[in-house]
């Protein structure tokens, strides 16, 4: 099985189109309509989300999760946007992660985390 895709549904396409290109280098690879809902399609490296515009978004508690090299170059990034943690950053020392929240324009869960890396 391969992961093809996560789906997010807005009633701010084009908020949510500029938070995922300004804050996290995504690139919009698609863009229809399906079932008279707005579908945007966008990528970085493997990674594709499926935005559905909608009047009413449905919120749920599942959130997704990024590996970053350097989770500290992305929190300072995001902040020159205007973009502030949620939560974090946390050490979870049992793992040698460092993780921390951010919250997308439709209520999504975004964490990012920061394996330790071998030394070499």
């Amino acid at each position: 099985m391969k992961w093809h895709h996560a789906g997010i549904e807005t009633a701010r396409l084009g908020a949510t189109k500029r938070f995922y290109e300004d804050g996290f280098g995504f690139k919009t690879i698609d863009s229809f309509t399906f079932n008279n809902e707005r579908l945007l399609w966008m990528q970085k490296e493997e990674l594709v989300i499926e935005f559905t515009e909608t009047k009413h978004p449905f919120t749920s508690s599942v959130h997704f999760c990024w590996e970053v090299y350097d989770i500290h170059f992305w929190i300072f990034k995001l902040r020159q946007i205007n973009i502030a943690p949620t939560a974090g950053p946390y050490q979870i020392e049992e793992k040698d992660w460092i993780t921390v929240f951010f919250e997308g324009p439709s209520g999504e869960e975004i964490e990012l985390l920061e394996k330790k890396r071998e030394h070499l």
